[in-house]
Parts: structure tokens; C-alpha cells; sequence
């Protein structure tokens, strides 16, 4: 008979079985417990800061007070000097000419919501989402807050705060945007905000802005010329219809299509709605002749340093440029003694640029015949143009950064056949085989394309770019310019650049190798000086060796030289380092040359392109004749009271690729600059004109050097001056857009 336990047998096991689940159980809602108080005092916390945050909000709100408009402090003007401290401008805010938003046109109106602030009718005055990224740059250290603003927070900010940027600032700008809109109506502020932005031009106020643009009262502007005004808001600069008009009809197309989106245009309206004539600036007398240029050189940096326009204008600071009075007046001088009036006459611009290497410091510029005349910049953007042969020196200091000596050998016949193309040298010339030095003094085509697929054409792009080309600030080719590219003709200059930028980069050789951006700014202040805004410091980019740079100084050294492209170029009592430039079929002309001290390009070339006519004396125009006579008239001057220095020794860098050397360069080889038996121009006068008259033209018969410029043959660059570069077959010498 099986064995059945007791009840009180298993009494006990169910007692345990009973208490470890209690057990159990217990275990369980402690956590719970503890999860429930952590939650609870989170929530106390959370609550406690949202009724503090609140507090802080509710008190700021009532004791902020709405400043008056009228009590905004007077706006200071800001004044720009020459490097000696000499005034060059003085900038100034207009005064404004308010009007009512009766006489705004709708679609003025319209156009302006379309650009800033489509939802400025439904909105509550302030972008929450720009706050919250505002909020979150704050926490990540970020300088600059992002966020979007209304037009009440921009009408807030003009109106009654700073433009510092700061959470602080922010914050006074939230609480105020949200008391405007309290007390104002949609109307007022709009209206508020049409009389206080800012247009460009130096133009407050819309109806201020639409006699800048369109010589017109506002009550008279069509919907395209509103789209207009509206678009510049944003940045003046940025979408100055002179200077930038591509990123200004791109902005344009932005608010057309805005106003259709909000249902303000029609489909065939928008279609219909085409871009306006806009008149030209009228500018005062502080911008006649070379100072114009000068002062839209100094706002553009400002602009990329982070001062904007509009607060030049209004901010009382204090500008000292780089920009030396003398050396501008000795540039115009040069250009009004040795540039030819026929020139002129046939279209044919120029532009100068000096440069003081390891500082990157602008001395002087020429821009053009007044920036009255004319505002492109010839010096700058406006002088975008094909450098031709004097882009060699970057690929000579490729080739011995790459190990190739100056003394390696390459055929310099012509024509010779390279990479699928054929090439010519100018003239026709042959020289045989010729070293690295020879092919730079020459300026041999056929032997420079070679000596590029050698040190390779993406080590020359990446170099070039390193050195400004494509990259500087002051002149970039932009859609419809030339970039430079990896083609096989890239040593002959296919590519765009512009005098300042060319500077900048054969300043480089002088200053050991290191890259040093243009600038034109020394120091910017507040009003009494108490306060340093803004001193430049160079920035400075290891390019190439201090040896790679010695012996691309000395390849350069006997361009002047017997036998050299540019003889016209020659200084009295100093040794130079050059080269000269002729694009194909005469487009440009140049010459870039550098002594130790200072560094500067002559360029002159048909801004509607074509061909550089001949004029009287010369055959060709090239840049061994007229650049480098109007290069050493310059420099003749500028060099008066400038201690000579010399380059340093060659390294004599790199291996031997291709023949024995005929003879270690060593500087006691280097030919002399012999003494002129006759001074090529003048002897300087010491104040000549600030804006150049017109030349008599005529070169005199004489250049008082052993080759003048009106012979033709021998060594050159171009198509007139030896044989040098331009006179590539493949494309012209022109490559297509990169």
C-alpha cells in the first residue's frame, strides 16, 4: 500500500513555498518603489525649472521695456586711411526717407514677405525652431548662434538691439518681438521694418533703395523691381547687382517663385515676370579715380572678415589699409607715361597689382581709368584673363618640388607632338634640347608642356590652387570663366586669373615658398581707437621648400636678361626675377615680375576678348613689350628709396633626368643688369597725377637696353616675342569650363 503523507506532513513545505513568493514579490516593488520616487523627483525638478523658466520669462517681460525708435544711438560714420594714415573714405549711412505702408505697392510688399518671412501674417512674431537651434549651437560652444529670424525679430534687432551675437542678445530679442507684436499691429511692423533694412547702396529704407536701384519714387515700382529690392536684404553684397549679378538672379528667381507659391502671382504671371534694368551707382567724389576701387576692395574684405556693409556703415569704425598713397600714384603714372593712348582707343584694358611678400600686404593696385568711368576692377575680378606663359613658374617650381633638376634637358623643337597633340613654339623657332632654365628664359613652349607631364599636371593644379588659382578670394572664374583643369596644355596659362591673384602667387618664390593671401586691411578699430576689431595677422601656407623656391627664383632670373623675354623689364641696380605672358591669338599680355621686397603683375587684354591690336612701334603686343615696360616704370620708382637686396643662392634641387649638365648654375653665372645708356621714361616726379590723362601714346624710338621691344624674334613668350607661350594648337589655348 503506497505511502500518503499526513496533512501536517506537508504543511511546512507549503509554508515555505509561501514565504519565498512573499519574498519574491517584496523584492520586486522595491525597484518599482524606487523607479516611482526617481520619476516623481524628476518630474518635481523638470517642474520646478519650467515655473522658474517661467518666472524668469514673466519678470524679464515686464521690466524690458520697448525702446523709442528715435532714441537709437546716431549712427557714426566709419573711416578708411591709406597705410600712412591719410584719409582714402569716409562711409556713412543716408538718411532715411520714411513713407507709409499705404504707399508701398502690394507687390512690393509681397515680394519682400516672399523673401524673408513668407508666414509673416500667421506667425507669432519669432521662429521657435530657429530659438531651439539657437539653443543648441549655445550648448556646443558654437560663436555664431543659428537661427532663423521674422521680420519682427529682424525689425527688433535693427531697431533697438546690437548685432553682437549672443545667447543674451537672443534672448532680449525673443522677449521684445513678442511685446511688438503684442502692441503693434502686422501692418505697423511691416511698415516699420520697409523704412529700417538695409538695401546695399548705402540705403536705408525702401523708398530710399528704390531711388538707389531705379531712380524712382516706391509708389512707382513694378512687381519685378520689388523682387529686386526684396532679394538684396539678405546681403547687399552677396547680391550686388555689379559685382555679384548671377547670385542676385538666382535670388530673384527665389522670391518670384515664393510669390507664386503663396498664391501672390499667377503661374503666367511668374512666367512673364522678367528681370529689371537696374540703374548704375552714383557715387560722390571720394570715389573718383583710383580711390573708388580702393574702398569696394577694403568693403569686400571687411564683408569676408566679418563686418558687413551695412555695419561698416553705421558702426564708426576706424579702417587702416595697406594700400600705400605713393605706390598708388607711381602705378597711375606708370600706366599714363608708358601704357599707348591706341590702346585705350581700341578697348584694350589693364591692370596692376603690388604686393609685399611674406606679408601679403596690397601697396598699390591699378583698376582702371576712374571708378566714376568705370567699376570693374581690372586689378581684381574685373581683370580675369588668361596669364599665358607667365603661369611657367609654377609648373618649373612643380618640377623641382617633384626632383627634376633645373639643369635636366628637354627638346624644344617645333612642332613637337605631345600626349595626342601638337604644339608649336612662337615664332616657329626650334632650339633643340634645352635645361629647365633656358626653356624659362626663352619661355619655350614645346619644352614646358613636356617638363608638365613630367612633374605631373595634377601636381601643378594642386600647387596653382594652393597658390590662388581658382581659390582666391579676390578673383575667381565663376561660371563662365575658365578654370584651370589637367590638360595637356596647362603649362602655356589656359585658365583665368586675375593680376591681384597672379601677385599673390608669384610672391610666394620671394617669400621663401609660403603662400601669404593678398590683403588690403591692417587693423580695424572703434571709433576712439580704444577697442581693436579686427588686425591682420598673414595667413600664411607652406607651398613649396625654401630651396625649391631659391632655384625657381633663379630659373625666373634671366628672363631679363640678353636673350630673355622681357629686357624691357631690366632695374638699374637690382637683380629681378620675371615672367613674361602672351596668350593665344593676343587675347592678354603679361608680366610678372619680383624682387626680394615686392612682388608685381601688369596685365592688360580685351575685356570682350579678341585680339590686342599692334599699335605704333610694335608688331605684336606681348608681354615682353608694353606690361613690362609699364612693370618697369612702376618699379623704377617704387624701388627709389628700397635698399637692393638679392635672392638667395640656388639649391640646384633635384636629379638630372635627362642629359649631363653643360655647367653647375651658381649665382656668379647670373648675367648683370647692365646700367641703360638711356632712362627708359622720365625721371619720377614726386607727385604725379592721382588719376592718370591720356598717354601721347607714340613709345619713343629709343628703350636705351641692347634689344628693344620693336624687334621680333629669338627667345620670347607668346605669339609676337620669341618663343613663348600661347600658340597651342590644341583648342586654342583655351581649354573648356572645368
Amino acid at each position: 500500500m503506497a505511502y500518503r503523507p499526513h496533512a501536517r506532513d506537508s504543511e511546512p513545505l507549503r509554508r515555505s513555498r509561501t514565504s519565498s513568493s512573499r519574498g519574491s514579490r517584496a523584492r520586486q516593488k522595491k525597484p518599482r518603489r524606487r523607479l516611482r520616487r526617481f520619476l516623481l523627483w524628476s518630474l518635481g525638478c523638470v517642474g520646478f525649472l519650467i515655473l522658474v523658466g517661467v518666472g524668469v520669462f514673466v519678470y524679464a517681460y515686464q521690466t524690458t521695456p520697448i525702446p523709442d525708435q528715435n532714441e537709437i544711438a546716431t549712427s557714426q560714420a566709419s573711416i578708411i586711411t591709406y597705410s600712412n594714415g591719410k584719409a582714402l573714405g569716409r562711409l556713412a549711412s543716408e538718411n532715411r526717407e520714411n513713407v507709409k505702408l499705404e504707399q508701398v505697392p502690394r507687390d512690393v510688399q509681397e515680394a519682400v514677405l516672399a523673401a524673408e518671412n513668407r508666414d509673416f501674417y500667421s506667425d507669432p512674431g519669432f521662429s521657435f525652431s530657429g530659438y531651439m537651434r539657437a539653443a543648441w549651437a549655445l550648448i556646443r560652444g558654437e560663436e555664431q548662434l543659428q537661427g532663423g529670424s521674422t521680420i519682427t525679430q529682424q525689425l527688433v534687432k535693427k531697431s533697438y538691439l546690437s548685432d553682437e551675437r549672443t545667447f543674451t542678445r537672443k534672448f532680449k530679442e525673443l522677449i521684445l518681438s513678442i511685446k511688438i507684436e503684442r502692441q503693434l499691429s502686422k501692418q505697423q511692423i511691416l511698415e516699420r521694418y520697409l523704412n529700417t533694412v538695409y538695401y546695399g547702396r548705402g540705403a536705408y529704407g525702401v523708398q530710399t533703395a528704390s531711388k538707389a536701384y531705379f531712380d524712382k519714387n516706391v509708389s512707382s515700382l513694378s512687381a519685378s523691381e520689388g523682387a529686386v529690392l526684396a532679394s538684396v536684404i539678405r546681403n547687399p553684397s552677396l547680391y550686388d547687382p555689379k559685382r555679384n549679378p548671377e547670385n542676385l538672379r538666382n535670388r530673384f528667381d527665389y522670391v518670384v517663385s515664393g510669390m507664386q507659391a503663396k498664391g501672390w502671382l499667377t503661374a503666367e504671371q511668374a512666367t512673364a515676370m522678367k528681370f529689371p534694368k537696374i540703374t548704375e551707382v552714383k557715387r560722390t567724389n571720394q570715389y573718383r579715380g583710383q580711390a573708388g576701387y580702393l574702398i569696394q576692395m577694403v568693403k569686400e574684405e571687411l564683408e569676408r572678415r566679418g563686418i558687413s556693409e551695412d555695419e561698416l556703415l553705421r558702426g564708426g569704425y576706424r579702417v587702416k589699409t595697406t594700400f600705400n598713397p605713393k605706390m598708388m600714384k607711381y602705378a597711375a603714372t606708370a600706366v599714363k607715361q608708358s601704357y599707348p593712348t591706341a590702346l585705350k582707343k581700341e578697348g584694350v584694358d589693364i591692370g596692376i597689382a603690388s604686393v609685399q611678400p611674406g606679408t601679403g600686404k596690397v601697396v598699390a593696385i591699378y583698376g582702371g581709368p576712374g571708378y566714376l568711368k568705370e567699376q570693374l576692377n581690372h586689378a581684381t575680378t574685373g581683370g580675369l584673363t588668361q596669364p599665358g606663359s607667365s603661369f611657367k613658374p609654377y609648373v618649373l617650381a612643380t618640377a623641382l618640388k617633384e626632383g627634376i633638376s633645373l639643369r635636366t634637358t628637354f627638346p624644344g623643337n617645333s612642332p613637337e607632338t605631345i600626349a595626342g597633340h601638337e604644339f608649336r613654339n612662337s615664332g616657329g623657332y626650334s632650339y633643340g634640347n634645352v635645361d629647365m632654365q633656358t626653356a624659362t628664359q626663352k619661355s619655350i613652349n614645346t619644352a614646358y608642356v613636356q617638363i608638365g607631364q613630367e612633374a605631373g599636371l595634377a601636381n601643378i593644379v594642386e600647387n596653382a590652387k594652393a597658390v590662388g588659382y581658382d581659390t582666391s578670394p579676390w578673383c575667381k572664374p565663376g561660371k563662365h570663366g575658365t578654370h584651370i583643369s589637367e590638360v595637356s596644355s596647362l603649362p602655356l596659362g589656359p585658365m583665368d586669373v586675375c593680376p591681384l591673384a597672379q601677385a599673390g602667387g608669384i610672391a610666394t618664390f620671394a617669400n621663401q615658398g609660403t603662400f601669404v593671401e593678398p590683403t588690403t586691411i591692417e587693423k580695424v578699430t572703434n571709433a576712439d581707437g580704444s577697442e581693436t576689431v579686427y588686425e591682420a595677422s598673414p595667413e600664411e601656407k607652406k607651398v613649396f621648400s625654401k630651396d625649391v623656391a631659391a632655384d625657381t627664383l633663379f630659373g625666373m632670373s634671366k628672363v631679363a636678361d640678353p636673350g630673355g623675354t622681357a629686357q624691357t623689364a631690366r632695374l638699374p641696380d637690382r637683380d629681378i626675377a620675371g615672367k613674361t605672358g602672351t596668350s593665344s591669338q593676343n587675347r592678354s599680355a603679361w608680366f610678372a615680375g619680383t624682387i626680394p621686397q615686392l612682388t608685381t603683375t601688369v596685365a592688360i587684354y580685351k575685356a570682350e576678348g579678341g585680339t590686342i591690336p599692334p599699335v605704333a612701334g610694335y608688331n605684336e603686343v606681348s608681354g615682353g613689350s608694353i606690361p613690362a615696360e609699364v612693370w618697369q616704370n612702376y618699379m623704377l620708382r617704387a624701388t627709389k628709396n628700397m635698399e637692393p637686396e638679392e635672392f638667395p643662392e640656388p639649391a640646384n634641387v633635384g636629379e638630372i633626368k635627362h642629359s649631363e649638365p653643360t655647367g653647375t648654375p651658381t649665382k656668379s653665372e647670373t648675367s648683370k643688369t647692365p646700367e641703360p645708356s638711356e632712362t627708359p621714361t622720365e625721371t619720377p616726379t614726386e607727385t604725379p597725377t592721382e588719376e592718370p590723362t591720356d598717354p601721347t601714346g607714340e613709345p619713343t624710338d629709343t628703350c636705351g637696353f641692347p634689344i628693344c621691344p620693336t624687334q621680333t624674334g629669338g627667345g620670347g613668350d607668346g605669339n609676337g616675342n620669341g618663343g613663348g607661350g600661347g600658340n597651342d594648337t590644341e583648342t586654342a589655348g583655351r581649354e573648356p569650363d572645368a
